[in-house]
């Protein structure tokens, strides 16, 4: 479904008062903190698609990511934008 990771740069920052996590498509995940940087994590799960997971449950909150978290994963996503193009500065909170 989603095309050739060669010349392709699909990655996700995730930052946090912790450190970060720089996830990269075929690259595997690096971690940094303050008591560490760009630590390679070798020891994941097996990859899953999601989108299937989601496409064959029966029932939308009991696949691999919720629906509710898939939602809010949007919002935020919609907020960091926006966020962005505005230079406002992003808090979240967990709920």
């Amino acid at each position: 479904m989603l095309p050739d990771t060669v010349g392709s740069d699909y990655r996700v920052l995730v930052a946090g008062t912790q450190g970060f996590a720089d996830l990269r498509m075929g690259g595997g995940v690096t971690v940094s903190s303050p008591a560490g940087a760009n630590v390679a994590l070798t020891d994941l799960p097996a990859v899953a698609s999601v989108v299937e997971d989601w496409l064959a449950a029966d029932d939308a909150e009991a696949g691999l990511v919720p629906q509710a978290a898939s939602l809010r994963a949007n919002r935020l996503a919609l907020l960091a934008t926006q966020a962005a193009v505005t230079g406002a500065r992003m808090s979240v909170r967990g709920d």
